[in-house]
């Protein structure tokens, strides 16, 4: 990346990202959740979120005939008559069933229901409640319902500024201070049982850190107060990357999307598509952003998958990480872990506390998780050998790729399927 910035986007609003976002509903793999409970985190893992994703959604299927016509597939089962709504449009455009068909042409793996397994090919609906035919979001789904509460007050137009704690050593949260945006004016209101932060992925830490919780340089480059020096704050941010490509088709069906939005917008088309629409609810402007979709393996679109592994197994992830990763432990121990899961998915079993000095390899629910790359680990000759019903490789604590050197009992495990790997998962 060599050192660019990119802005991140928040969504500003009652109801977060989920009112602005593409609409795609769709979950991670079992293994990107597995890799929250790995590190030390019960009940983190796919199994113990799987429950809570089914009880939060309500799944409409399209139409019959609509399914009939595309091959539409999906699990019902998958689902719950949760607060959120989700649905599969019934209008669809008659290409998606020849672009579905091709990918199912080139050999890749169907899964009948993304929120199962998504991996390969399958179709995933949108948050659009399909009784209204409108946008589902947070705001409608959690807070509408209970915003006639007397103990419930919302207060928009206005940003905390900090997190205000009692004087003792024990630092407890007891109140915030806030800025009214509108009047310009700064108030506090303190809690009489407990504060709750929930400020989203990019927020919550930054909140932490106005607050003097979090890495100490840093806050003291900030010219912030330290109150508790914890290097974790801020630190470990993930998201998904968005490189588009965009392929020209040819022979569209009449209508397509690229009336709509794209680069043949028809006026008419739009206008009639709009009055169908505010008049019952139907026709092109109930359909979403698509509902077919591909996730791929890396084997599966770069023919270079076996040296790129390689290189990512032996490079010093922190070597691209911000100085403080160099000397501290437990963040170069996240990082570890996370580099290694891109390149192995691990059991749901397995925690840090189990491991040895040594890398391990065990079993994984190859029907579940996705299967890594197939020959990296053999070409680099490492020597496995059964061990009760797990496999040792003979690669000692003082080869592993850190730049800061972890006690055996910080050494973490990399699993392997028994069966043949395949490719590393590109995470969406």
């Amino acid at each position: 990346m060599h050192n660019k910035t990119w802005g991140v986007h928040v969504g500003n609003v009652v109801g977060g990202g989920s009112v602005v976002n593409g609409m795609r509903f769709d979950l991670g793999s079992d293994a990107d959740y597995n890799t929250w409970e790995q590190p030390g985190n019960p009940n983190w893992g796919h199994e113990g979120l799987a429950k809570y994703f089914k009880r939060s959604t309500h799944f409409d299927e399209p139409s019959e005939s609509t399914r009939e016509r595309l091959n539409i597939t999906y699990d019902l089962q998958a689902y719950r008559d949760g607060p959120v709504k989700v649905s599969i449009p019934s209008f669809q455009y008659d290409d998606y069933k020849n672009i579905m068909g091709s990918f199912l042409a080139s050999d890749l793996p169907n899964t009948i229901e993304g929120s199962s397994r998504p991996l390969g090919t399958f179709w995933t609906p949108n948050t659009i409640d399909n009784s209204t035919k409108e946008r589902c979001h947070a705001r409608f789904a959690y807070y509408d319902p209970v915003k006639g509460r007397p103990n419930l007050q919302l207060l928009t137009n206005n940003h905390v500024n900090e997190i205000l704690f009692t004087s003792s050593s024990k630092l407890t949260a007891s109140g915030v201070e806030f800025t009214n945006n509108a009047k310009a004016s700064i108030k506090t209101v303190h809690a009489t049982k407990e504060i709750i932060l929930a400020a989203g992925g990019v927020f919550t830490p930054h909140l932490f850190m106005l607050s003097g919780v979090g890495p100490e340089d840093v806050l003291s480059a900030a010219k912030i107060p330290v109150k508790r020096n914890l290097p974790a704050v801020g630190s470990n941010f993930q998201d998904h990357q968005a490189l588009y490509m965009r392929f020209q088709l040819s022979n569209q069906t009449i209508p397509n999307p690229d009336m709509l939005v794209g680069t043949t917008i028809d006026k008419v088309f739009n206008a009639s598509a709009a009055a169908q629409y505010n008049s019952n609810r139907t026709g092109p402007w109930t359909f979403g952003r698509g509902n077919a979709a591909a996730f791929l393996t890396f084997k599966q679109f770069c023919h270079r998958y076996q040296n790129i592994t390689s290189d990512i197994l032996i490079q010093n992830a922190t070597a691209y990480l911000p100085e403080q990763y160099k000397h501290n432990k437990s963040l170069t121990l996240r990082i570890l872990w996370q580099t290694l899961s891109w390149c192995v998915m691990p059991p749901r079993t397995q925690s840090i506390s189990k491991c040895s000095a040594s890398l391990y390899a065990g079993t994984v629910d190859t029907g579940r998780h996705s299967r890594c790359f197939s020959d990296t680990l053999r070409s680099r000759q490492y020597q496995a050998h059964s061990s009760r019903q797990m496999m040792k490789f003979s690669t000692p604590a003082s080869k592993l790729p850190l730049s800061t050197q972890l006690t055996p009992t910080q050494v973490v495990g990399v699993h392997l399927c028994r069966r043949s790997l395949e490719a590393v998962l590109i995470r969406s």
